[in-house]
C-alpha cells in the first residue's frame, strides 16, 4: 500500500519493469506498466500476455494522509501601549513534534512556539507535521495605541515682585 501526503501529493505505482509480450491496463485508464496517481483509492492492474491470452491482475491501495496540524495562537492582548511595550505571542498546535516558525511580511522571525514582539503588524505562526509535511498557519495582527493625552495651560500672567502668584487652568482633552 502507498500513502499520498502533502509532501508527496502524487505517487508512481506499478512494476519497475515491463514483461515482454504483455499489455497493461490500469483501472484509471493508463496503459503503461507504471502510472502516476494523485487520488486515494484501489487501483487494479490487468496484465494480458499477447501470445497466450492469459490474464493476471493485481491491486494496490493508495491512501491519503493529509491531516493538517491545526495551528493556533493563544488569546491575549494584541495591543502595544506606552505601558505594554512588548507582547509574548504563544502558538498552539495539535502535533507535539512538529516544526514551528514565526514570520512577519514574509520574513522569518524564528522557530518555536513563542515569540516576543515590540512592533505592530501581522504575525504568522506556521506548523508543519513531519509525518506528512502538511502545514497550517494562524495569524494575529498586533496594533499600537500610544495616544498621549492632550494638556493645555491657560490663564496666568507675569510674575513680579508685586505679583508673586498667578492662576493657571488646565484644559485636557
Amino acid at each position: 500500500d502507498v500513502t499520498l501526503t502533502c509532501g508527496a501529493p502524487s505517487v508512481v505505482i506499478g512494476s519497475a519493469f515491463a514483461a515482454p509480450n504483455t499489455q497493461y491496463q490500469w483501472s484509471n485508464g493508463a496503459t503503461a506498466v507504471q502510472t502516476t496517481v494523485d487520488q486515494a483509492g484501489a487501483y487494479v492492474l490487468k496484465a494480458t500476455h499477447i501470445g497466450t491470452g492469459c490474464v493476471n491482475t493485481d491491486t494496490i491501495v493508495v491512501s491519503r494522509d493529509a491531516a493538517l496540524p491545526a495551528a493556533g495562537i493563544l488569546p491575549g492582548s494584541n495591543t502595544l501601549t506606552c505601558l505594554q511595550t512588548h507582547l509574548s505571542l504563544t502558538g498552539t498546535t495539535s502535533v507535539a513534534a512538529g516544526s514551528f516558525s514565526w514570520s512577519k511580511d514574509g520574513i522569518s522571525l524564528g522557530n518555536g512556539l513563542g515569540l516576543d514582539v515590540n512592533a505592530p503588524g501581522c504575525y504568522v505562526f506556521r506548523v508543519v507535521n513531519p509525518a506528512n509535511n502538511c502545514a497550517d498557519t494562524a495569524q494575529i495582527c498586533v496594533v499600537e495605541n500610544k495616544t498621549t493625552p492632550v494638556v493645555a495651560l491657560s490663564g496666568g500672567g507675569l510674575l513680579s515682585c508685586a505679583t508673586t502668584e498667578v492662576s493657571l487652568r488646565t484644559n485636557t482633552g
